[in-house]
């Protein structure tokens, strides 16, 4: 940490949890552990919308499709 409480985030963990130049964090404090999160506001918020890790082939949905008609 450094003298004005800056900390430097290892860029795998802000990968792994789909931190972006900008974004805010928030810390939150349970159990005696300090967390951090990626904050989410605004529509992100109301409705659970996060940057999904990768788009799906139309074959995917397809096969999605077809698997949901069988149920």
């Amino acid at each position: 940490m450094t003298s004005k409480g800056q900390i430097t985030i290892p860029s795998e963990l802000r990968k792994e949890i789909g931190l972006e130049k900008g974004d805010e964090v928030e810390f939150f404090k349970e159990d005696g552990r300090v967390y951090l999160a990626r904050r989410i506001e605004g529509i992100e918020a109301a409705f659970g919308i996060c940057k999904a890790p990768r788009g799906a082939s139309l074959e995917e949905m397809e096969e999605a499709i077809q698997e949901g008609a069988k149920s």
